[in-house]
């Protein structure tokens, strides 16, 4: 997983992380959190040249980008939608 700490890849997880910060700025209750912990486990991976630890952080980030996504257009409906398909 060292490729993923080359410089072509490092300016693909910049514009990654910005777009995380953006998703953490958002002012809806408890939708900035798994972003911003997208952006600790990257940043680790980082510190750490771990292209795994880079590759979970992503994965993290972008289900919290979707989370947030979908708290801001459908509201507490589709919460309780998933609920009940889950549950």
């Amino acid at each position: 997983m060292q490729f993923m700490i080359y410089s072509i890849f490092e300016r693909f997880i910049g514009a990654m992380i910005f777009i995380f910060a953006i998703f953490v700025l958002i002012p809806v209750p408890f939708s900035n959190m798994i972003p911003g912990l997208g952006i600790l486990i990257t940043s680790f991976g980082l510190i750490g040249k771990d292209g795994l630890f880079v590759i979970i952080g992503m994965v993290v980030g972008l289900i919290g980008c979707v989370i947030s996504i979908i708290a801001i257009f459908f509201g507490l409906e589709a919460f309780t939608f998933l609920k009940n398909i889950l549950f």
